[in-house]
């Protein structure tokens, strides 16, 4: 009986002691695993910051945040346009260590904005490969987000007999199929007779932005656009793999 308590005792100064470290180091130590997983798949991971909520112990080895805040600005994709910001808020999620992983949340959200110039540079440095009745050279393409919530497309044309001409398609940013991406919707092209395969070129663009590298499951639900931003905001359901960033 005597050994029991002793063990009660010790387990009892052990989850104590947990408690206490977690209140002083949890943001230290989110931060760091954050941005260590982060440089997957962004090039400046210093620029995240993150803010959480006090954590509570719900076992010897795990620990849930009911509110965990990711923010950070100009965020350079490996894959993707460099984000002019972006948030993402997490409810009750799960950590599980040392070694520190995450490994369940409730839900979120997140908001997403890239400046047209941005979008404009990642296509240009895509290489994507047009391959039709018509070219569209990316080393000419624009993008622009205007007032009016339209998105413009504007590049030069090269068909295949006959001199080039000016393009200038409008159309809208939609959520597509897989939850995550955005396509460009072409709305209307200006260039005379070979229009509609302008328009099956122009979605070979798509997406033209993508967020299924994202370690957390992002749908996006609305699209705001103009003064040369877009802004997409929408919620997370889940976390994609066992940590939060791989």
């Amino acid at each position: 009986m005597k050994r029991f308590l002793i063990f009660l005792l010790v387990l009892g100064i052990a989850v104590a002691g947990l408690y206490v470290w977690w209140q002083r180091n949890a943001r230290q130590v989110l931060t760091s695993a954050v941005r260590e997983r982060a440089a997957a798949f962004v090039l400046n991971p210093d620029n995240l910051t993150v803010e959480n909520a006090p954590v509570q112990m719900i076992g010897l080895r795990e620990a849930r945040v009911s509110k965990l805040v990711i923010a950070g600005h100009e965020l350079q994709l490996k894959d993707g346009p460099t984000l002019a910001t972006a948030k993402l808020v997490l409810y009750n999620l799960d950590i599980s260590g040392p070694p520190f992983d995450f490994s369940r949340l409730k839900d979120g959200k997140f908001t997403v904005t890239v400046t047209d110039a941005a979008v404009t540079d990642f296509l240009r440095k895509r290489g994507v490969n047009i391959a039709s009745v018509v070219r569209i050279p990316l080393d000419t393409l624009s993008v622009t987000f205007p007032q009016s919530g339209d998105t413009r497309l504007r590049g030069v044309v090269k068909p295949p007999i006959g001199k080039e001409v000016a393009l200038t398609a409008t159309g809208t940013l939609v959520p597509a199929a897989t939850p995550g991406k955005v396509d460009f919707k072409v709305k209307q092209v200006n260039v005379p007779v070979i229009g509609k395969q302008v328009a099956t070129a122009l979605e070979k663009l798509n997406p033209v932005v993508d967020l299924t590298e994202w370690p957390v499951v992002c749908t996006v639900n609305t699209i705001t656009s103009g003064k040369g931003t877009a802004t997409f905001a929408g919620t997370i359901t889940s976390i994609r793999v066992k940590s939060l960033i791989p």
